[in-house]
């Protein structure tokens, strides 16, 4: 499920190799200068290395030894030939112009920040049909680029006003995801340039926030902040709802094609492993992992350290955007009828924008029942199609009992609290949260705890559990109460006082449901863990009580103390890449590449807008288990949609003929659930 509630504000694009074809034409205008200068012929293969720092650069890394002192020379040279000299050698990369005027149309303002010189970046732009820059800059150092690209996205960042974590700088090299980095502002990388092309592990290994096969694909990032995108990733289990058609929809068959019976039990593929007790992280090494996780790809939020104030305007603006996302929409109501303009008025109303200070005191609360998080404070439906009620385009995500969150507003009515969860924000019903300080708060999670490790957990008010009170998912953690030798285990209960403090009671639940702490990190625990759920319902954004593709994979890793980020998008930049496809790769070598790099119980496979627990193959078919909506499969004049609607194991060739093609076939993304090595 892709979902995210920032927005994207300035768009920062560099120039060559990003949006323009300019590596030949460099290179040309180089060889020119040097061939004038008398200077024999280099080697491109050294520039790559040192693409996105300067031309100056570039040329000291294509002279021969013996002639790097002439560099000055030539690059006075070559500013004398570039672009007017070579300039039938560049031309924009497809998709960018139509991705551009289709930024704007989003209200997003765009920038060129390029290191050539002012009058070579205008006299290149000057070709381009799209002219509506909101600025056009040179970031030009003399000789080395330093930091001077960073500098420039600062600039630009201050100029227009924006936050930092609004921006995204998109370049197309290593260098360029550095100086994002240092800017202060998310990294994206295009993979056009000729570093891409020859060097890519170079950019991987800077783990840059997006990595694009094509400026169109920029378009999605976008959609992501700016636009709730729906999830069907033709149809496999996460994507957009906007290709969601009129289709025949048939049931899936109860064993999937390509899959044995005994293939649905996790002792078939544990028995298939040499090492399935290896530990694969120790709990220092999670630590690690989490952190990681947490600070540096900023992906989730320790509740309990969260700053006490919020810039308010930056919350205005978050509010503001998502609202503006559903008005630019043709969505439905449950009676299957237009959602019209009243019911934005009447939601907008309800939010309060002006009423938010310019400084918001954070208060603090624990979520005391499963609690659906909503994109908007209204608990009506949204839905893409009429009569499509299993994919609710508000519903973002759903809390389990003992979940910290963050408060930062209320509905006018003040039934609504707009609060920012561990892994995911949105508005609660406040009768679901009981408040309480952050003291409080920080106590109820530093005392050890138990982990749910079945698909739900009852929670009771009495240790016959006979009293229910009610469930909580896979991963979810409760504080210990006390010991206790029986067939229950005693946790603190946090619920809700008749004024909405927190009252803690002792609760109680099976013994066989939990683990005291955290189960170690094996892929016996792991594969355990996920087959604790097969069959188990699918549901959009966590709705009732069940889960979707991502929060599929975020429980089962919950169980070992992973704490994974919320959507397959950011779960897709968590741990360590092992293999990133291109568009245009085999089946036979993303075939390959899974059987070569994929470890069963630690790696995950993503596609657009779905992601995967590998667990193994057989004679050469990997298979994997995720909580799938549907997949395709061929008919006679189109393709017949077979739901699923439950955690399944498949085979990767699953959807094989169809339109959109196999699960291999839009496989993305190898990543093994580690820490990313230290450089």
């Amino acid at each position: 499920m892709t979902q995210c509630s920032t927005n994207t504000d300035l768009i920062v694009t560099d120039l060559g190799g990003t949006m323009v074809r300019t590596d030949d034409a460099i290179l040309a205008a180089v060889r020119q200068a040097a061939t004038e200068l008398g200077i024999p012929d280099g080697h491109p293969d050294p520039v790559y290395g040192v693409f996105g720092t300067s031309i100056w650069q570039y040329i000291h890394a294509w002279l021969p030894d013996g002639h790097k002192d002439r560099t000055d020379a030539c690059h006075e040279r070559f500013w004398e030939l570039f672009p007017h000299a070579v300039l039938d050698q560049i031309g924009a990369f497809d998709g960018v112009e139509e991705a551009l005027v289709e930024l704007k149309r989003r209200g997003l303002r765009v920038a060129v920040l390029s290191g050539l010189k002012i009058e070579s970046i205008e006299r290149i732009v000057a070709t381009f049909r799209f002219q509506d820059w909101d600025a056009v800059r040179s970031s030009m150092p003399l000789k080395t680029a330093a930091d001077s690209r960073a500098e420039g996205i600062k600039r630009l960042v201050e100029e227009f006003g924006v936050a930092p974590q609004r921006t995204i700088y998109i370049g197309d090299t290593d260098h360029d995801v550095r100086q994002a980095r240092q800017a202060g502002v998310r990294a994206a990388v295009v993979k056009t340039g000729g570093q891409a092309r020859k060097h890519l592990h170079k950019i991987e290994a800077e783990q840059p926030d997006h990595l694009l096969a094509s400026w169109p694909d920029l378009l999605n990032v976008v959609a992501a902040c700016v636009v709730i995108v729906g999830c069907l990733m033709g149809l496999a289990g996460c994507a957009s709802s906007a290709g969601r058609q009129a289709r025949k929809y048939l049931v899936a068959p109860t064993v999937l094609p390509g899959v044995e019976a005994e293939m649905q039990t996790a002792g078939f593929w544990i028995g298939r492993l040499a090492e399935p007790d290896r530990v694969i992280l120790s709990e220092d090494e999670i630590d690690e992992l989490n952190d990681d996780i947490r600070t540096r790809l900023q992906l989730t939020k320790d509740i309990a350290k969260f700053p006490r104030e919020f810039d308010g305007p930056e919350l205005r603006a978050i509010l503001q955007c998502e609202l503006d996302s559903f008005r630019a929409r043709t969505l439905y109501g449950a009676d299957g009828r237009k959602v019209g303009e009243s019911f934005y008025t009447s939601v907008e109303e309800s939010m309060r924008l002006a009423s938010i200070d310019a400084r918001i005191h954070v208060r603090f609360a624990l979520v005391v029942c499963n609690a659906d998080q909503r994109l908007l404070p209204t608990a009506e439906g949204l839905y893409a199609e009429a009569g499509d009620v299993d994919f609710d385009e508000a519903q973002n995500s759903a809390l389990d009992i003992g979940t910290p969150v963050a408060i930062l507003h209320a509905s006018a009515d003040g039934r609504w609290l707009y609060a920012l969860g561990p892994s995911s924000d949105g508005w609660i019903e406040g009768q679901k949260l009981a408040l309480c300080s952050q003291e409080q708060l920080r106590d109820m999670m530093n005392r050890p705890f138990i982990t749910v490790v079945r698909a739900k957990g009852d929670v009771c008010l009495d240790a016959k559990l006979t009293q229910h009170y009610g469930f909580v998912r896979m991963g979810s953690k409760l504080p210990l109460a006390e010991d206790s030798d029986g067939d229950f285990v005693a946790v603190l209960l946090p619920t809700r006082r008749e004024e909405g403090t927190v009252q803690v009671q002792t609760g109680y639940l099976k013994r066989r449901e939990t683990v005291a702490g955290n189960l170690s990190y094996t892929p016996r625990h792991i594969i355990e863990q996920a087959f604790e759920m097969l069959d188990t319902p699918y549901g959009w954004g966590g709705a009732n009580g069940q889960q979707d593709c991502s929060q599929f994979v975020q429980e089962v890793f919950a169980t070992v103390g992973i704490q994974m980020p919320r959507n397959s998008s950011d779960q897709a930049r968590v741990g360590r890449m092992q293999k990133c496809f291109e568009p245009d790769d085999s089946d036979e070598d993303k075939l390959e590449a899974v059987l070569t790099h994929a470890i069963p119980g630690v790696t995950v496979l993503h596609t657009k807008g779905h992601v995967m627990l590998y667990v193994g193959d057989v004679a050469g078919r990997p298979y994997a288990i995720h909580c799938v909506w549907a997949y395709r499969e061929p008919g006679s004049d189109a393709d017949v949609i077979r739901v699923i609607n439950r955690v399944a194991v498949t085979d990767l060739h699953l959807g094989e003929g169809s339109r959109v093609g196999s699960l291999l076939r839009r496989l993305k993304s190898i990543r093994e659930i580690a820490p990313v090595p230290q450089q």
